[in-house]
């Protein structure tokens, strides 16, 4: 947890209105923030106490993303919008990406771009001409962008969509992945496709060397769905972002963590969290070996057709350790993972928002099938589950100030 020391306040205040997505080249009326899908690009610095507020189409300002402290990273923001049949498509959401005090905290690049990804429903797809569901990045379905060959591009990508889990590759670049959405990884590396499950983000850096159209592709089996289009004009020259492209970083503050993974590894789990009783799990009592408790997720075998999981953490974030009892390749944080059908997931927890982190699951394919369990990261190094209805208050202390469980990250 992170020490109470004064920090700057950035508050940002929003409007949800009509918008406007472009679907095959047609507009289609939509909902979105500040009167376009994404909305801003919010920018706070790193320790900032971050207040994202909205005013909803009914007039009333809500507050739909707080933390008090900011951590480097790729956030989603989203706004409330009503559903209701004849509404238009709902997309109120967008990026909030905190700005590191260090500057060499990520790697040199020449440009950013933000792209945030989501899906519209077969029935929406349908009423804006499609065949069914149709794939959107930054509210259209033939997004571009135009780049110089030889640039390094860092590209901010987003999973804002609901059911749908995106594959990226992007053919003709070079990609490296320098971080999740909740902070860098162990080491930087080349990698081939980027996956993301919803609400899910990544930070990588692509290299386009030749010019011409490169496509950024949705990877399925025995075929690729186009997203997007880069068009790689002449070579603007060498840069010092493409010289450091080939220098694969470690990020110091999780050597820490590598070096004692055999003793993670090894320890029981402080709490443990299984799909089948995630919405009514009863309260228990464990003790905690380490600073950070101990959490391990599990989805036990069922009858019937394997169902995947999406489990989201709000108001802190979980270090994923092992996969079956098979230690992760490269360490990351993470506040939104894919459990899959009878999986086995250990991770370590810190709480970045007080001391109450919100663990929700729900199968991937249905977005309404959710529960929620909460752990109370106790001050004396205890660890407790509680049911979803059941108030955490650390025991010989005062009940928590409600504002302290804001969402870590509201996407």
């Amino acid at each position: 947890m992170h020490s109470e020391t004064t920090c700057r306040r950035e508050e940002f205040v929003l409007a949800v209105g009509p918008a406007s997505l472009l679907v095959g080249g047609l507009e289609v009326p939509a909902l979105g923030v500040g009167g376009a899908v994404p909305g801003p690009v919010l920018r706070p610095e790193e320790g900032s106490h971050v207040v994202v507020k909205v005013v909803a189409t009914d007039g009333r300002l809500e507050t739909v993303l707080e933390t008090r402290r900011a951590l480097p990273g790729t956030y989603l923001y989203r706004a409330p919008a009503p559903s209701e049949p004849g509404a238009p498509i709902a997309a109120p959401y967008g990026l909030l990406v905190v700005t590191p005090r260090d500057p060499g905290h990520w790697p040199p690049v020449d440009a950013e771009l933000f792209l945030v990804l989501d899906e519209l429903t077969p029935a929406h797809g349908r009423a804006a001409g499609a065949a069914g569901g149709v794939a959107l990045v930054n509210g259209g379905s033939d997004w571009r962008a135009a780049v110089a060959a030889g640039e390094v591009v860092r590209l901010h990508l987003a999973n804002a969509a609901h059911s749908r889990a995106f594959r990226l590759r992007l053919p003709g670049a070079r990609l490296k992945l320098v971080g999740t959405g909740a902070g860098r990884v162990e080491r930087e590396g080349l990698v081939d496709e980027v996956f993301l499950v919803p609400g899910d983000r990544a930070v990588v850096d692509a290299l386009f060397e030749r010019a011409g159209e490169h496509r950024l592709e949705h990877r399925l089996p025995g075929r690729s769905l186009p997203l997007a289009a880069f068009a790689v004009g002449p070579s603007g020259g060498g840069s010092a972002a493409r010289s450091a492209f080939e220098d694969l970083r470690a990020d110091p503050s999780l050597a820490g963590y590598r070096e004692r993974l055999a003793a993670e590894l090894e320890r029981p789990p402080d709490a443990t969290v299984a799909t089948s009783d995630v919405s009514a799990a009863r309260p228990r009592r464990l003790s905690a070996a380490g600073p950070l408790p101990k959490l391990r997720l599990l989805d036990p075998p069922t009858a019937g057709r394997p169902r995947q999981r999406l489990v989201s953490l709000e108001g802190g974030r979980l270090l994923v350790v092992s996969r079956d009892g098979v230690p992760v390749r490269s360490l990351a944080w993470a506040d939104a993972l894919l459990l899959r059908a009878g999986e086995v997931v250990d991770g370590l927890v810190e709480a970045t928002e007080g001391d109450v982190v919100a663990i929700r699951c729900r199968e991937l394919e249905t977005p309404q099938s959710h529960g929620t369990a909460v752990l109370h990261v106790g001050s004396r190094g205890r660890a407790r589950v509680l049911r979803a209805d059941e108030t955490a208050v650390p025991h010989g202390d005062e009940p928590d100030d409600p504002k302290d469980r804001r969402p870590h990250d509201a996407g």
